[in-house]
């Protein structure tokens, strides 16, 4: 990660999270209306989640910052310089809580760019809410994060029922009919896992079972056994990379080769970590990496030029994310959460993957789900026309 191109908040902390309540809300206000005249502070977006993910494990830091060196040789935003600030909640409700409360009484703060997992997100988007602060979610896809009716709380990815109606589709398409599902025993495999098997229910494939993390090999094998004696054909995978590739691993041990389908979860690092027995398997993809547009190829070419590899598809979320809420701020002429977030909700942007632009709720449209498959050990890409 570039840290010349990101400010660290100083004095962040607990400390800071209990000292801003002793402070009167008129302070806190006055704190506020002081940054938003003063066109020499920058704009801080802060990025909140498990930033090895964000960093390490896959490109999203890698786009975001990207995005931050053409906005500021541009000019910036509003007139302003932009910044990024870093916050690991390690995964962790409790830190995450913390991390929340903390940003949300940050009277120099335009919005959060977080969290990455689901149970942080959707406990911590309260906290956004209730103080007025804008947070957009770029990671984490569970519908319930938009259905509640909350005026400052977004979703730049597709929802779980948009993304597991789309796999059912695909593999309808594919004339896969015995299906089992293996999913993450959280609100993100269990929603996922849900979309799934509503969609497949109403094409009328067959689930032929719904498991989640096996602890003893002989609950797998027991499991494995009704799958074969019901020629199980496929399997959906609603997990994230970190705990699901123990599922697969498990089925090539057994010498297993179902058709693979999964998320968009499972999309870190995939084609090395499973090598020949991930030949064949289809990934929910959020981007088209082949025939996404000029944009979009313009992107490509840049980010080879400066990383010396292609991007992955988080390198396009973090990088759109960063535009559009720059755009929002551009069109708002303030950097105030409240002024971005009603701009937010009114601006079309054209985007690497569509016209992006969100509906009443906050949740994005405009967004294609496209299906990529491992062929020769590279991804192929395709859009299942489902309209």
């Amino acid at each position: 990660m570039n840290k010349r191109l990101i400010r660290l908040c100083a004095g962040v902390g607990l400390l800071a999270v209990l000292a801003s309540g002793c402070q009167s809300a008129d302070t806190l206000e006055g704190q506020r209306r002081t940054w938003e005249r003063n066109p020499e502070q920058p704009v801080t977006f802060a990025v909140a989640g498990r930033i090895p993910f964000l960093t390490t494990n896959t490109d999203f830091m890698d786009g975001a910052l990207l995005a931050l060196e053409e906005i500021n040789a541009a000019g910036g935003v509003a007139g302003r310089t932009l910044e990024l600030a870093p916050y690991d909640d390690e995964a962790s409700v409790m830190k995450g809580t913390i991390i929340a409360q903390e940003l949300s009484n940050n009277r120099s703060l335009s919005a959060v760019i977080g969290h990455t997992s689901t149970h942080v997100t959707i406990p911590v988007s309260t906290i956004y809410e209730d103080a007025g602060m804008l947070m957009i979610s770029p990671i984490v896809s569970n519908s319930r994060l938009t259905q509640r009716g909350y005026g400052n709380i977004f979703q730049n990815i597709p929802g779980d029922d948009d993304i597991g109606r789309e796999m059912a589709m695909y593999a309808h398409k594919q004339g896969l009919e015995r299906i089992v599902i293996y999913y993450a025993d959280n609100e993100y495999g269990r929603g996922l896992a849900n979309a799934f098997e509503a969609a497949a229910d109403d094409l009328n494939l067959q689930v032929v079972d719904r498991a989640t993390r096996f602890h003893e090999d002989t609950h797998f094998r027991r499991a494995l056994q009704k799958w074969q004696a019901m020629d199980y054909e496929a399997v959906f995978v609603a997990d994230s990379m970190l705990t699901g590739k123990e599922f697969l691993f498990r089925l090539q041990e057994a010498g297993e080769s179902p058709a693979i389908l999964a998320d968009a979860g499972m999309d870190v690092d995939f084609i090395h970590t499973f090598g020949e027995y991930g030949e064949g398997a289809v990934l929910a993809s959020l981007a088209n990496m082949e025939t996404g547009g000029a944009r979009m190829n313009q992107f490509l070419e840049t980010f080879q030029q400066v990383h010396g590899k292609a991007p992955d598809e988080w390198a396009v979320q973090g990088y759109e994310t960063i535009h559009i809420l720059a755009e929002a701020v551009n069109r708002a002429q303030s950097p105030a959460p409240a002024d971005v977030a009603e701009a937010l909700r009114m601006i079309t942007w054209e985007g690497l993957t569509g016209n992006i632009h969100f509906d009443s709720t906050g949740r994005v449209a405009g967004k294609h789900i496209y299906q990529k498959r491992v062929v020769n050990g590279r991804f192929v890409y395709e859009l299942l026309d489902s309209e």
